[in-house]
């Protein structure tokens, strides 16, 4: 069934995510933190480790998803409007929802709403989304500077906009490893 056809993987540090050509979100893995996508509420077993694709449910169902990204302990996808929601582990912010908590059901990400999100990425314990116009938004944990707000090294808890030298350029693609953050411009 090309439906199912996976256009969209990644891989965090003990789990992992796809999308299919519908639109819909698969995850499997760990899910100590919630990763997963799935609730304790519905499910005793929540929290344990999946060792098979699930479908994620909450709050995405029926959304077209286009991308995800996991980060090490953490998720996000990118719906076709745009829309960015994020679950996982938040304990420095990295879910962009303004508190370090953690969410086992995926939350949009409000302040993005409408920004017309392209590209998304998760690192260890940051995250990152570039907009269709270049511009470039981070937050998460600050340490080492790999938000790229200057001397603020303190957590995020909200998706903020890299100023500096890069906001005079486009930024097409953005990747996050575990203390640092990489972009390719126009």
């Amino acid at each position: 069934n090309s439906a199912k056809s996976v256009i969209c993987i990644s891989a965090g540090a003990q789990h992992t995510l796809a999308c299919t050509l519908k639109g819909d979100v698969y995850s499997w893995g760990e899910n100590r933190d919630g990763q997963l996508g799935r609730s304790a509420d519905s499910n005793p077993d929540a929290d344990t480790t999946m060792s098979r694709p699930v479908r994620v449910e909450y709050h995405i169902s029926g959304k077209r998803v286009i991308k995800v990204a996991a980060g090490s302990q953490h998720s996000m996808c990118l719906t076709v409007r745009g829309d960015v929601y994020a679950w996982g582990c938040g304990s420095d912010g990295q879910l962009g929802i303004g508190k370090n908590v953690s969410e086992p059901r995926p939350m949009l990400i409000q302040i993005l709403q409408g920004k017309r999100v392209s590209e998304i990425a998760c690192g260890e314990n940051h995250s990152a989304a570039v907009l269709q116009d270049g511009q470039l938004f981070t937050w998460g944990s600050g340490d080492m500077g790999k938000l790229g707000h200057g001397r603020v090294t303190r957590p995020q808890m909200l998706p903020r906009m890299v100023r500096g030298k890069l906001s005079k350029e486009s930024v097409k693609s953005v990747s996050l490893g575990m203390s640092h953050s990489a972009v390719v411009t126009n």
